[in-house]
């Protein structure tokens, strides 16, 4: 990190141009990502979705809102949700990303919504049907058991994954402004 007039400025991020597919709402998809079921899935715009990263737009639709950041390993499947009927049967359902959301290192989420403004640490499993409400955290290494549903400014963390604090009140424009960076900072070389 360098210092330039008193400001904190994040040194650029250099990748190569021929391992990204850059979409024209400025999209960063690494080549070896797996978009499965490309039709199902919705990019808004300016995120990034690095090396070895899989969606399973195959199973189910994926909507992802503006300047996400999907960090090297991540998987995101759609919940299902089985009906107990005479004879089993399920159903994969819609899964929405909200906007500004950051989710780390081989982490695996098949939450049925995550809202806007959350962070989403390395090696997590968010469980299905999982609820992520806006501005929450979730620390690295946390397991969201099956439909929990995680409040407003809450930080989750262990194995399960339980409540131990809140976020700041100013979470959203800290992780607004945080991921506008990084996105700016992610340059061709």
């Amino acid at each position: 990190m360098s210092v330039e007039l008193g400001i904190d400025v994040d040194p650029p991020v250099r990748f190569d141009k021929s391992n990204y597919i850059v979409t024209h709402n400025g999209n960063k998809v690494h080549r070896r990502s797996v978009l499965g079921g490309s039709q199902n899935i919705v990019l808004k715009g300016k995120s990034i979705v690095s090396n070895n990263c899989v969606f399973r737009g195959d199973l189910g639709k994926i909507k992802v809102g503006k300047m996400c950041i999907f960090e090297e390993g991540v998987i995101i499947h759609p919940s299902f949700k089985i009906f107990p009927d005479n004879t089993p049967s399920f159903k994969f359902l819609q899964m929405e990303i909200g906007e500004n959301v950051t989710v780390g290192q081989n982490s695996i989420v098949s939450a049925a919504k995550v809202d806007s403004y959350v962070s989403i640490g390395k090696n997590c499993v968010i469980g299905r049907r999982c609820m992520l409400s806006e501005r929450c955290r979730i620390e690295d290494d946390t397991v969201l058991a099956p439909d929990t549903i995680v409040p407003p400014y809450a930080i989750f963390a262990g194995n399960p994954g339980k409540r131990i604090g809140t976020t700041a009140e100013l979470t959203d424009q800290l992780q607004a402004e945080r991921i506008l960076t990084q996105y700016n900072n992610f340059q061709s070389q």
